[in-house]
């Protein structure tokens, strides 16, 4: 058996166990997880920390967000029309579009990415980072586990999201760092 076989095995057989479990109260609280963090919501909140960081001249702050969050949407929608997968039939909601990889676990895996980053600077006692840390390792989970339960995506979906939105994250803290330092060394090169 291929991986590729298995991976589709393992999408349809969460999709049924999902699928027969599934009832009104959680579809519910479900649905709005999904509405609290979509990518409309956090790409708005996005938008308004960069324009607070630019404001408290916090370039490089600025540039990750904006990188991450932007680039990671945008070629997030371009995967999904190269790939054109088509989402789960037996979905608890309508959703429209492509299904991988899945937009709500990119975005709020590169969003919360991003808050622990930023944690890890600013927030000195060592209790409240963790708190940021496992809060926004649960939010993370919660919000792919929401696009499952609600059937509008396979698990292969979410876990590509999940796993792109880490590595986008990461490649563009540590892009803007190392052409910081480069910037730096260039500048200090001319004296």
């Amino acid at each position: 058996i291929s991986t590729n076989s298995f991976m589709s095995e393992l999408d349809i057989w969460v999709n049924l166990f999902i699928s027969e479990r599934i009832n009104q109260t959680g579809v519910f609280f479900m649905n709005i997880i999904s509405n609290v963090f979509s990518v409309k919501v956090l790409a708005i909140i996005s938008f308004v920390f960069i324009i607070y960081f630019i404001y408290k001249k916090q370039w490089r702050y600025s540039i990750i967000t904006f990188l991450s969050v932007g680039l990671g949407l945008f070629l997030n929608a371009l995967m999904k029309e190269l790939i054109m997968r088509i989402r789960p039939i037996s979905s608890a909601i309508i959703e429209s579009g492509y299904s991988f990889p899945s937009g709500h676990a990119t975005i709020v895996t590169i969003f919360f990415t991003l808050v622990i980053y930023f944690s890890l600077g600013s927030v000195k006692k060592l209790f409240y980072r963790e708190l940021i840390i496992l809060s926004s390792v649960i939010v993370i989970l919660l919000v792919s586990f929401s696009r499952l339960y609600l059937g509008v995506h396979w698990l292969s979906d979410v876990i590509a999201g999940i796993s792109f939105g880490l590595f986008w994250t990461t490649f563009i803290i540590l892009l803007v760092k190392y052409l910081g330092m480069l910037s730096a060394r260039f500048i200090n090169y001319g004296k």
